[in-house]
């Protein structure tokens, strides 16, 4: 998947086309479950340009990927397109990884403790250096992969179609607290189209949730893959002074 797809395609698509082949064997009932309002489709269509907008977010994820628990803790700036993440594996340190839409490279750990942070500057990463192992990002790889590429599709340079969102099916899941801050809880559309006159929107079908602020900053995004049905948390959070110092993947554009 190039990088021209991933960041050009249609708003929310982009999640979608990567889940589209992960399809749930528990459904997730929410009898609560709302079409967006015209206010909220605002609030949601802003998400990923506030992404965009603040440049670099905290990341971390918690997924367990062919029987291995994997933690992922970092940042990733929308700006450069550039993530970057320790990764530990069983509560061990496994890697530092750099990634952007299409590519991935992978560096051996630098901490012992699996809680330490990816440490900054990016080591040996200025330009690339052969300490870094680079390879394609594909969400057919692994659910890592998948879960990779969905970070670095949730920014965008424009806020996305309320309309479309509306249209294509996105819901009001309710409200909740994250973090002692109050938030809305979405499903993403079903489709980037619209959907057929009439359709009624079964909620146990999203893949995709958000969860936002009342100024639509995403604070968690969630994603079901394969076909257990469980949620993927992607928990977000400010990063204030962060700077990756230009730090690329072999993939990454210039």
């Amino acid at each position: 998947m190039t990088r021209g797809r991933l960041v050009a395609a249609g708003g929310f698509a982009v999640v979608l086309a990567l889940l589209t082949a992960c399809a749930p064997a528990a459904p997730v009932v929410e009898p609560t479950a709302t079409p967006v309002s015209a206010e909220q489709s605002e609030l949601l269509a802003a998400a990923r340009f506030r992404n965009f907008d603040a440049g670099t977010r905290a990341v971390r994820v918690d997924l367990d990927d062919s029987g291995t628990t994997l933690h992922l803790e970092g940042w990733f700036d929308y700006a450069t397109l550039t993530g970057y993440a320790a990764l530990s594996a069983d509560d061990r340190p496994n890697a530092l990884l750099l990634w952007d839409a299409s590519a991935i490279s992978a560096h051996a750990p630098v901490a012992t403790d699996a809680a330490a942070p990816p440490p900054l500057p990016v080591p040996d990463a200025v330009p690339l250096g052969d300490s870094w192992q680079s390879s394609p990002l594909s969400a057919t790889h692994s659910r890592l992969h998948t879960v990779l590429q969905v970070i670095a599709s949730l920014g965008s340079d424009r806020p996305d179609n309320p309309l479309l969102l509306r249209q294509g099916g996105a819901l009001a899941l309710g409200q909740e607290t994250l973090d002692d801050a109050p938030v809305t809880v979405f499903a993403g559309p079903l489709s980037d189209n619209p959907l057929p006159a009439g359709q009624t929107v079964d909620p146990e079908a999203a893949t995709t949730r958000f969860w936002l602020d009342d100024q639509g900053v995403m604070r968690r995004a969630a994603v079901r893959l394969g076909g257990s049905g469980s949620w993927i948390d992607i928990d977000f959070a400010d990063a204030p002074g962060v700077d990756l110092g230009g730090a690329r993947t072999t993939g990454a554009a210039g």
